[in-house]
């Protein structure tokens, strides 16, 4: 371990495992790859008394 580590530097065994755990985690989030995803559902009743239910796609939404 020395071997890869400057001198001077800090490098115990639980120091080496917390920094390799933030350095994966790092990665994982700089290789995350966001996508948009809707889910809208709504149950609506018309002043009727009739029930209607209301399931929009994402493809028909235009930004916000």
């Amino acid at each position: 371990m020395w071997a890869k580590v400057a001198r001077g530097l800090s490098a115990g065994r639980v120091q080496s495992v917390a920094v390799r755990l933030i350095v994966e985690r790092e990665r994982e989030i700089r290789a995350f790859i966001p996508e948009e995803f809707w889910d809208v559902h709504a149950d609506l009743a018309s002043p009727e008394g009739g029930a209607s239910a209301f399931c929009p796609g994402s493809s028909g939404w235009q930004g916000l």
